[in-house]
């Protein structure tokens, strides 16, 4: 009989002493939950990717709220909320319960602007490393795997914007345009920095444009891109990072 009790203890103790390592997983975020190696259910990676994009949104968004629209998060944020209707496309065709968008509650405000784009750089590091590794999986259906690509490829690009402006010390748009447009914004190369060379005001206008012009199935239509990250095809408008 103590035998039994002692047993008992123990299992209670070991339970309760799981305990934080269980909340700290529970608690975990898109992909700051993420292991590489570590095999995933379909749902858990759709899950786990719109909790990222709902988290870059929300951060985003904090960012322009205290800083500003003159910056690169002005048209990134845009194509945050692309990547978040085509990921409830995703869950819509498999059926699976859309997880509710509890970022805001959890997004923490950078302390300057310049601060923010290296958060900004930390995460897009980390949401396209959480794509290589569902990518790693095998057992991905084609439609699943085609939209993980496109995610991860438009990272890229938030991330040399991102990196780019954290180089020049975060300075954001100066005179209409962004420090990380330098002339190459505009098709024949006469932006003249008043809002007619590619401001943020008219990129997303135009770049839809080029998606029409170039592959209208395009799964992925991504402002802040030279190149559409869904279907490689070279935008005709003038994204913010195009070349």
């Amino acid at each position: 009989m103590k035998l039994m009790k002692i047993v008992a203890t123990l299992m209670v103790t070991l339970m309760l002493a799981a305990l934080p390592a269980l909340t700290l997983a529970e608690d975990a975020y898109g992909s700051a939950a993420v292991t590489a190696g570590q095999t995933y259910t379909l749902e858990q990676m759709l899950t786990l990717a719109i909790q990222d994009e709902y988290m870059a949104q929300a951060e985003y968004a904090a960012i322009l709220n205290s800083y500003g629209t003159d910056n690169a998060f002005a048209n990134i944020i845009k194509a945050e909320g692309t990547h978040i209707a085509l990921l409830k496309t995703l869950f819509e065709t498999y059926g699976f319960t859309l997880p509710a968008d509890t970022a805001a509650d959890k997004a923490v405000l950078p302390a300057s602007l310049v601060e923010a784009y290296t958060v900004g750089v930390a995460a897009e590091n980390a949401n396209i490393a959480m794509y290589e590794a569902f990518l790693a999986q095998s057992d991905l259906p084609d439609d699943v795997r085609g939209a993980f690509v496109a995610l991860q490829n438009a990272s890229r690009s938030h991330l040399t914007a991102f990196t780019r402006n954290a180089d020049k010390d975060g300075l954001g748009l100066r005179n209409g345009r962004s420090d990380d447009q330098d002339g190459r914004n505009s098709q024949n190369g006469n932006g003249n920095g008043n809002g007619n060379g590619g401001a943020d005001g008219d990129s997303d206008t135009a770049a839809r444009k080029g998606a029409r012009a170039g592959n209208d199935t395009c799964p992925l239509y991504d402002a802040t891109a030279g190149t559409c990250a869904g279907c490689d095809t070279q935008r005709s408008g003038r994204g913010r990072n195009a070349k």
